[in-house]
């Protein structure tokens, strides 16, 4: 399944001035700090440009275009766990701090992925999935001001699809994980997994509504075809 494309949205401008972070000093240090990470992205150095990050967080702890940036950079290097950590930390910090519907839509789009990419690695459970289509369906609405082209916009449609797919059988109680997950670690391993989720403040009512409404997406775009 695709990823962000990192031109597109890492460090862009539409983040860093559109969402005004609480606690950030406008000093010089902070600026080229945050110049160097990028830096470090462009070179395809992504531990580096994280660990630079993780630097600043500790200095501003409440800058939400930290948060997004590191929750990005851990979804490029495939730490699910924490990538829906800082994504649900923005979530919270731009609820509070900006009404930016484009960036909060970012943020869901990117804890689609980073839930998708946690059950390709561990397993489909009933919440997960839900939690794809419901971060899904909050970023739906905003796909063509972020720049979606139709082609990427099917793709999210596929991936609606398969997260649907997934709910259905884990509904039933099959434990649904990847050929290669299983290959890697055993399936009596898989079979094994507790999979615990962090708290995300949604309701089950409301996750399960943005189950419906993407299934009656899903159903639209085939009656379309």
């Amino acid at each position: 399944m695709k990823r962000f494309p990192w031109s597109r949205f890492l460090f862009t401008v539409l983040l860093c001035i559109s969402c005004p972070s609480v606690g950030r000093s406008a000093s010089q240090a902070f600026k080229e700090k945050f110049d160097e990470a990028q830096r470090l992205v462009s070179q395809g150095r992504l531990n580096e440009a994280t660990s630079l990050l993780l630097q600043l967080k500790q200095q501003h702890p409440e800058d939400v275009d930290i948060a997004i940036n590191l929750g990005h950079l851990y979804n490029n290097l495939e730490k699910w766990s924490e990538s829906i950590r800082y994504h649900e930390e923005a979530l919270r910090l731009l609820r509070r701090t900006t009404d930016n519907p484009m960036a909060v839509a970012f943020v869901h789009r990117s804890l689609a992925l980073a839930y998708e990419g946690l059950g390709r690695q561990r397993y489909f459970s009933p919440e997960l999935s839900l939690r794809i289509l419901y971060h899904l369906e909050q970023a739906w609405p905003h796909f063509t001001e972020l720049g979606f082209s139709s082609v990427e916009i099917a793709e999210e449609m596929e991936l609606a699809r398969f997260a649907l797919s997934r709910y259905e059988m884990a509904d039933r109680g099959v434990r649904v994980m990847e050929m290669e997950t299983a290959a890697q670690k055993g399936v009596e391993a898989v079979l094994a997994d507790d999979l615990q989720l962090p708290p995300d403040g949604v309701s089950q009512a409301a996750k399960l509504g943005a189950k419906d409404a993407m299934a009656a997406r899903v159903q639209g775009s085939s009656s379309q075809r």
